[in-house]
């Protein structure tokens, strides 16, 4: 099972406006109450809090990648640049050796 098929659910169906689930969804939208004005006001505000995830996010990638690089130079100089080839089973997985940019 994959993620687009997490907990039975097919993901393909969150955009197929005429699923029975998205219907669902949208009616369940209607009985909660809003969320993104009370909690930004203003346009600006929305935008600023975006940016602010979008950073965080960005963060996180340069860490991820650092990692990345680091299990594929262990895989030595035949694994490196090949991208279609599956990474090694024998290293350590991400959450054992999660490397940060400001250690390196």
């Amino acid at each position: 099972m994959d993620l687009s098929t997490q907990a039975g659910v097919d993901m393909s169906d969150s955009y197929d406006t005429s699923s029975p689930f998205w219907q669902a969804l949208m009616a369940h939208r209607e009985t909660i109450p809003a969320y993104f004005y009370p909690r930004y006001p203003m346009e600006r505000d929305f935008d600023e809090a975006h940016d602010r995830r979008i950073q965080s996010m960005n963060v996180v990638h340069e860490v991820n990648r650092v990692t990345y690089r680091r299990q594929r130079d262990a895989a030595g100089p035949s694994q490196a640049g090949s991208s279609h080839v599956q990474f090694p089973g024998n290293l350590p997985r991400f959450d054992d050796e999660h490397a940060r940019p400001e250690e390196d």
